[in-house]
């Protein structure tokens, strides 16, 4: 190992490793989310959870098109991550920008999710047995809360990690 090497910073080798755990996650738990609103119906979710948590599920699931819909752009978030994770680990400026523009675009996805989610629980808010239209939108708002804290964790983290002038430097001494 030679003195130049030993003295490269480690956080390309980081992130980028983080971005592709986290974009291949993306990619399976989309996949996953889409292959149960295909192929369950509400007696598979009653064999596991009951028939009223089955009933609440399967009315609280989006319209077939949107899923769909969601699915595609979900997907590929996940593979644009991947991708600019990959070459962030390689240290290539264009990581970094794919990596910002993963971020970005995220953003706006989770909001415009998020707030379609509102709004779809409260549409369906009256159908669920045992509970208040108040009580499920209550549930629903705190569920959407800390669902967008936790998908904007990552994608803020890395608009303020590129803003600092360090990285940026560092960044700037890169091949594309």
């Amino acid at each position: 190992m030679t003195e130049e090497s030993s003295a490269q910073s480690k956080w390309p080798m980081v992130l980028g490793t983080l971005g592709v755990v986290l974009g291949a996650l993306m990619v399976l738990d989309t996949l996953d989310d889409l292959l149960f609103q295909l192929f369950w119906n509400e007696e598979d979710w009653a064999a596991w959870v009951g028939a009223d948590i089955a009933r609440s599920i399967v009315a609280s699931m989006p319209p077939l098109a949107w899923a769909l819909f969601s699915t595609v752009v979900q997907i590929g978030l996940g593979v644009y991550l991947v991708a600019g994770s990959l070459r962030l680990h390689r240290r290539r400026v264009s990581g970094v920008e794919m990596c910002r523009t993963w971020a970005r675009v995220t953003v706006a996805w989770v909001i415009v999710s998020m707030g379609l989610a509102l709004w779809w629980v409260g549409r369906i808010a009256g159908e669920f047995a045992g509970a208040t239209q108040a009580q499920v939108e209550s549930a629903a708002l705190y569920g959407v809360a800390l669902a967008a804290l936790l998908l904007l964790a990552y994608p803020l983290f890395l608009l303020y990690w590129f803003s600092k002038d360090g990285i940026r430097a560092e960044a700037a001494t890169w091949a594309q």
